[in-house]
This record gives C-alpha cells, sequence and structure tokens, in this order.
C-alpha cells in the first residue's frame, strides 16, 4: 500500500498556513483589539479548517487507488495529520505573538479590568487572571491540547463519515 506520509504532511501544512491566515485575517477585521468581545465566537468557525482540510485529505486519498479504505486507515491519517498540526501549531501561535498582534496580551488584559469593573469584581485579579492565561506559554499550551483534541475528534467523525459502504472506490460518500 502506498506511504500516506507526503499527503499527512501536505494537509497539515496547508491547515497551518490557513490557520496563520484566519488569524491574521482576525486582526484585519479588527476582532483581535477592537471588537474583542467577538472574538470568542467568531474564532471558534476556524475549526471549519481543519474539518475541510482533514476531508480533503481523505477524499485524496480514497480517491487514489484505494480498493480497501476503512475507519482506521481514515482515522489514521486524519491522526497522523493532527499530530503534525500539534507540532505546526507552536509556530503558529509564534508568528501570532510576536510578528501579527504583539499587543494581543495587553487587549485581553484591558478587556479583563474592563469587564471586571463592569460586573464589580476586582480589576488586579482580573488582569493577572488574563496576563496568566493570555501568556505566550499558556496560549501555546492551550493551543496545543485544543489543536490535538479537536483534530482527533475531527479526524474520528470524518473518518467515520467518509469508510467504505459496499460502494465502488470511484464513489465519495
Amino acid at each position: 500500500m502506498k506511504s500516506t506520509t507526503s499527503l499527512e504532511i501536505k494537509y497539515a501544512l496547508l491547515i497551518s498556513v490557513f490557520t496563520l491566515i484566519w488569524i491574521a485575517f482576525e486582526q484585519l477585521l479588527g476582532l483581535q483589539d477592537e471588537y474583542v468581545e467577538w472574538h470568542k465566537i467568531i474564532t471558534n468557525f476556524s475549526l471549519i479548517i481543519p474539518i475541510i482540510g482533514i476531508w480533503l485529505a481523505l477524499k485524496e486519498f480514497k480517491m487514489g487507488k484505494v480498493f480497501k479504505y476503512s475507519f482506521q486507515k481514515g482515522f489514521g491519517i486524519g491522526f497522523r495529520i493532527t499530530l503534525i498540526n500539534t507540532v505546526l501549531i507552536i509556530p503558529v501561535i509564534y508568528i501570532f505573538y510576536y510578528f501579527i498582534n504583539p499587543e494581543w496580551p495587553n487587549t485581553m488584559m484591558n478587556k479583563a479590568k474592563i469587564d471586571a469593573l463592569e460586573s464589580g469584581q476586582d480589576t488586579l485579579k482580573a488582569i493577572e487572571e488574563a496576563r496568566s492565561y493570555f501568556s505566550l506559554k499558556y496560549y501555546t499550551i492551550q493551543s496545543v491540547i485544543g489543536t490535538f483534541i479537536f483534530g482527533t475528534l475531527i479526524s474520528s467523525v470524518i473518518a467515520f463519515l467518509v469508510k467504505n459502504r459496499g460502494k465502488s472506490k470511484s464513489s465519495w460518500s
């Protein structure tokens, strides 16, 4: 059977590049500063990137010279893409913090301060929690864990949805 390594690397790189583009687009739209209150909602739509990436990878694999496509094979491909992306998210976050939006932690500390003032909570505590939560180290850890968990979940769902159901290799179901 043909090795899937180049396919997995190709789609992991594409997912990482499009994630970086998504982050830059959020910045350009002001979702990381002026409209930061919308960021928490809008950023969840970025999950479409790994969904499409893994789906396209499995489609490309299945449409190749594969006569037997199983859930296990599809999940394995998606999981290896996820593992590669889990490593690649580290430089993506670094680029975000140092080149796309170096003010991100300060923006989030200011938002935490405003939110604490509006709700009558301790502003110093809110700022400290935001400083810790949005530090490069903690944000990288969050991103690595999130990439791994959501990538694994996405891989399993997509592998299940595209597995063979007794149809010919040319059908895509």
